[in-house]
């Protein structure tokens, strides 16, 4: 601010002196001044770069797949490293912009932009390093009936590609500085990683048979029984993924579990059909009008409504041919 007073005071005088209205103003004593500010300044700047610089070493060389327990927290600093890394970066481009103006050679800084150019990996590694490992507890340890199969399906395949993304880019910036394991640390959280969101990948088949659409008390009842262990989460809400697999159930047991399952997932997509038919009637708008003649009631507009009435008893007679279609009808 003091520096950019000075500008304003330079440009000012000069006004003033151009207008004739006082005497000689000092121009070169002021100019001066704002030169030794600048000095002040850039010395500042660079202070700032120097350990701005040291803190982006230190998150790349320090950690690693060592420290994955900590995986929030580094992810936490980093974001406060992002900031701080931009204000620097600013402050630099100022510094450089009024080195113009004076006609100084312009410090350069390369230090920081090397640090820009590793940091950007460095972030994106452990945000995705924060979120896989916090999904991966959730996923395993997490009450079965609260896992979100659907988002941890499509955030698995995220996770994948946006860690082979950051490997490469790590590997790139390895080659850039030509040191021997200069990447090695954050090399070794991508391996680390990618490893977690391929054991994630593994649970899938899993969760997709143990949160299959449409299974009921009398579904849990019978997986139990083909477990040979009680699996039932409406009755333990404790119940996780890491509960089921440390059961190790031989291939037959899994067997029996995939067919209960895949049994309530055809009598779930019975009981849409129905809904969807009903919501359908639900909402009909039938256009009635009085009969003269008669003095009743009647029904306009038949084609619709004929041809609406076809279709679901013929859609009705083939549901209830299926042979999943007896607890349906019975419930």
């Amino acid at each position: 601010e003091l520096l950019r007073a000075y500008f304003d005071a330079l440009g000012g005088a000069r006004r003033v002196a151009q207008a004739g209205d006082v005497g000689e103003v000092p121009l070169e004593r002021t100019a001066e001044k704002l030169q030794t500010a600048l000095r002040t300044q850039r010395d500042a700047v660079g202070v700032e770069v120097e350990a701005t610089v040291a803190l982006v070493t230190h998150l790349r060389t320090h950690y690693s797949d060592q420290h994955l327990d900590e995986a929030e927290l580094v992810a936490a600093s980093t974001a406060v490293l992002d900031e701080r890394l931009k204000r620097t970066a600013s402050e630099a481009a100022v510094v450089r912009q009024r080195e113009k103006v004076f006609g100084w050679e312009l410090s350069q800084f390369e230090s920081l932009d090397r640090a820009a150019a590793d940091f950007a990996p460095l972030s994106v590694l452990w945000r995705a390093a924060a979120e896989i490992l916090t999904a991966h507890a959730r996923a395993l340890d997490g009450a079965l009936l609260e896992v979100d199969l659907g988002k941890l399906e499509i955030d698995v395949g995220r996770w994948s590609a946006e860690v082979a993304r950051v490997g490469r880019q790590l590997r790139a910036r390895a080659g850039e500085h030509k040191v021997a394991n200069a990447m090695s640390a954050p090399l070794a959280v991508a391996e680390a990683a990618r490893e977690v969101v391929q054991r994630m990948r593994s649970y899938l088949p899993t969760l997709r048979t143990l949160r299959a659409p449409g299974l009921k008390a009398r579904h849990w009842l019978a997986i139990s029984e083909e477990a040979g262990h009680q699996l039932d989460p409406t009755r333990d809400a404790s119940l996780s993924l890491e509960h089921v697999l440390v059961l190790k159930l031989d291939e037959e047991a899994w067997l029996g579990v995939q067919q209960v399952a895949e049994t309530a997932g055809r009598e779930h997509s019975i009981e849409r059909a129905l809904e969807r038919m009903l919501t359908y009637w639900r909402g009909a708008e039938l256009d009635i009008a009085p009969h003269a003649a008669s003095r009743s009631q009647v029904l306009r507009a038949m084609e619709e409504v004929q041809a609406a009435m076809d279709e679901h008893t013929a859609r009705c007679l083939a549901l209830a041919a299926s042979p999943y279609a007896k607890p349906v009808e019975e419930a």
